[in-house]
């Protein structure tokens, strides 16, 4: 996923990342899902307007999908919304910069304790055309 984000982010006039946990703007990721994957997204769920204590936390969020067969990409963000952090999810499957990029098993993991700080804000479908 790097390699792609990366070769986007260039095409894109923007700088490469030395690892993905230096950059999560949600629009680079989604540029990414159009090209080159060649997928399409809508967004099913923006929390940008309630107060961060009101937006599901990622173990909840995670808990209420699990049972959900569709691809969905999240970005969450901190309570002073100075840091953010995206992830994949599919049933109880994830991925992102916590994994290593590898699809892990969720469904008897807790979300890391350092991951606790994020809820979610945007949460978006994404599908093969």
């Amino acid at each position: 996923m790097k390699k792609l984000l990366n070769a986007r982010l260039v095409k894109m006039g923007k700088a490469p990342l030395n690892n993905l946990g230096d950059g999560y703007n949600i629009n680079d990721w989604l540029a990414v899902i159009e090209a080159p994957l060649g997928m399409s997204w809508t967004e099913l769920t923006n929390f940008s307007g309630d107060n961060y204590e009101d937006r599901p936390s990622i173990g909840s969020f995670a808990s209420e999908c699990r049972e959900d067969k569709d691809v969905h990409l999240v970005l969450c963000e901190n309570d002073d919304r100075k840091e953010t952090h995206v992830f994949a999810m599919c049933g109880n499957n994830i991925v992102d910069g916590y994994t290593g990029g590898k699809v892990t098993n969720i469904s008897n993991t807790n979300v890391p304790s350092e991951y606790s700080k994020f809820r979610v804000k945007r949460d978006f479908l994404i599908w093969r055309d």
